[in-house]
């Protein structure tokens, strides 16, 4: 197991991250909690110190795993905890859908202070030609008060494993893609994820507008040109040459990032029959470079849980295929 991973199960194969214990056939959500280590509760306990004036932290309070009894963060007053249960619950209520929803991956980070589920809806998803592109819900939740839970609807496209949220509409102004719900830990979080499970069905029924984006994507004719003009809205131009020790890093990283985007454009993965030479080739040849290509560090997270985190759980990848996104978007 991966230096951060604590826990951890995916379906079938490895996960495209290639972490975690593969597990051999379907399971429904609550007994692949069980099978990812996931059946521990938080509970909120007084913090403990030893003479020391503690005036203005009574109202603190450690959040504790039950099996462990390490503490994951310490939250302030008001603050409600989401226990694993309620996550695996809460996709088992979605199977009302009949969407046949299936947990694919789940696991927890760290000491357990990041949790997550990814389930499968095989209903909605569609192809472009050869190339395939599944649907799927990702759930995830914060035990250590400074991440909220988080329901997201994204797509996978099956041929490189890129993940790319739903096209939902408008978020922080501009056109982008959906990052789902973000839920506060305060009092009534379970009452607001009960609502978030019937907004899940005018939400699935988006996806026809991704398959129409997706479609017009893959009408319109590209070169590698496009993926440079979209490498250039996402990180900006190419640093100018300078003079001086070390002044060209960022001109050598942005060199190397565009050598390496066109590797992708010319690899199988972005010549797939009824996409080649495409905006959605484009596109995906750069969230391929951020799933597979980046090099990203966080804390004190192994390369591949970094990527993880950046791509899935709200990083600096998830941005970046945002960006990537919008701009594709506004050439078709």
């Amino acid at each position: 197991m991966a230096a951060n991973i604590d826990t951890f199960a995916t379906l079938r194969v490895p996960a495209w991250h290639g972490l975690g214990v593969v597990l051999d056939a379907p399971l429904p959500p609550l007994e692949f909690q069980t099978a990812a280590g996931l059946e521990w509760t938080v509970s909120l306990e007084p913090l403990a110190f030893n003479m020391i004036e503690t005036d203005g932290l009574e109202s603190f309070r450690a959040v504790v795993r039950s099996d462990s009894r390490k503490a994951l963060g310490v939250v302030g007053d008001g603050y409600a905890p989401v226990q694993n249960t309620e996550m695996f619950q809460f996709l088992h209520d979605l199977r009302e859908f009949d969407l046949d929803l299936n947990v694919e991956t789940a696991g927890a980070l760290g000491k357990g202070e990041i949790v997550w589920a990814l389930a499968k809806a095989p209903a909605l998803g569609f192809a472009l030609g050869s190339d395939k592109v599944e649907t799927y819900l990702l759930i995830s939740n914060g035990h250590a008060g400074n991440r909220r839970l988080t329901v997201t609807p994204t797509t996978i496209r099956v041929v490189c494993q890129n993940t790319l949220a739903v096209a939902m509409g408008e978020r922080k102004g501009k056109v982008g893609l959906a990052h789902g719900w973000d839920l506060k830990h305060t009092t009534g979080i379970q009452d607001r994820l009960a609502q978030v499970k019937g907004c899940l069905e005018s939400t699935f029924s988006a996806v026809a507008t991704t398959r129409e984006i997706a479609s017009r994507m893959a009408d319109k004719g590209a070169t590698f040109g496009t993926v440079e003009d979209i490498a250039r809205k996402v990180w900006g131009e190419v640093p100018a040459l300078k003079d001086g020790k070390g002044a060209n890093k960022a001109r050598t990283i942005a060199l190397d990032r565009l050598a390496d985007l066109e590797r992708i454009w010319n690899s199988p993965t972005s010549n797939v029959e009824g996409t080649t030479g495409t905006v959605w080739a484009a596109l995906n040849a750069v969230t391929e470079w951020c799933e597979h290509e980046s090099i990203v560090r966080s804390g004190n997270y192994t390369q591949g849980e970094s990527r993880f985190i950046g791509n899935l759980l709200g990083g600096s990848a998830s941005s970046f295929k945002e960006d990537a996104f919008s701009y594709a978007l506004s050439l078709v």
